[in-house]
């Protein structure tokens, strides 16, 4: 099976009009969402999830959503060696096809875009390489209210007692793999989620009320109202629960992960 990525093709100098549904596309080349790389370093595969790119070349600019590379579509890498892996856009027929490719010599020629790297000697990964910009548009701006401003105004509507605190607790945890970590947490408050990445619980927005709900990225299993000790819930993702006065992380991503945990209305 070969998979069919959506490729928009423009004039680079309309999308200085508008004629993307941006405000103005930044004009540096990058991942705008997904693309999180799972590797298999004995069969020497990479899975790649699907993901949003920008690129330009040429006077042209590409908007790329791609599809997942995984099972029959998945990267061939090389064995012991620095594998660069790039979105590699042909666009020398009548129509506009990519693919993600793996290189230990020279680059793909424009356009392409490195979205990171796997170090097969090393059984190691950066899947961080050309991700967005911190909303760098070329003529767009924004007033953007200070967290330390907004936050409190939300926890006060959740926790509008005057001689409370803010409402609001931040706590970074380390959890090794088929380990959990349990975080005091009233019954009435927002828990927002923030991991490594999107394959390993990342921009998870989790509300515990009585029940627990989760909105959530891949690889997340909300357990409901029980207790993790580790191996509780499903192999190979971030597993939440809660209980009246808990709420339970338990880490089965396959590796050691680390968490920014933010209650607000505690």
């Amino acid at each position: 099976m070969t998979v069919k990525d959506d490729i928009l093709v423009l004039p680079d100098n309309q999308t200085e009009r508008g004629s993307v549904s941006q405000a103005t596309v930044n004009k540096d080349d990058f991942v705008e969402s997904g693309g999180a790389f799972d590797p298999d370093y004995d069969a020497l595969e990479l899975h790649v999830n699907r993901f949003v790119a920008h690129i330009t070349a040429a006077g042209q600019y590409y908007r790329v959503d791609a599809e997942a590379r995984a099972n029959d579509d998945t990267v061939s890498l090389t064995d012991a060696a620095v594998n660069e892996i790039y979105y590699d856009i042909d666009n020398s027929g009548s129509v506009t096809t990519g693919s993600v490719t793996a290189t230990t010599g020279s680059a793909p020629s424009a356009p392409a875009l490195k979205i990171g790297e796997v170090d097969t000697s090393a059984d190691s990964y950066d899947d961080t390489l050309n991700r967005r910009p911190d909303s760098a548009f070329g003529r767009a701006t924004a007033d953007v209210m200070d967290a330390d401003k907004l936050l409190p105004t939300v926890a006060k509507q959740l926790k509008p007692d005057p001689s409370a605190s803010d409402g609001i607790t931040n706590e970074y945890v380390t959890i090794p793999d088929d380990g959990a970590k349990i975080i005091d947490s009233e019954s009435q408050c927002l828990v927002l989620i923030g991991g490594p990445s999107e394959s390993s619980g990342g921009g998870l927005l989790a509300t515990s009320f009585s029940t627990l709900t989760t909105l959530a990225t891949t690889n997340v299993s909300n357990e409901g109202n029980t207790t993790l000790d580790g191996t509780s819930g499903p192999d190979g993702s971030l597993n939440l629960a809660i209980d009246s006065n808990n709420l339970y992380l338990e880490n089965r991503t396959g590796s050691e992960r680390s968490y920014t945990v933010v209650q607000i209305g505690q």
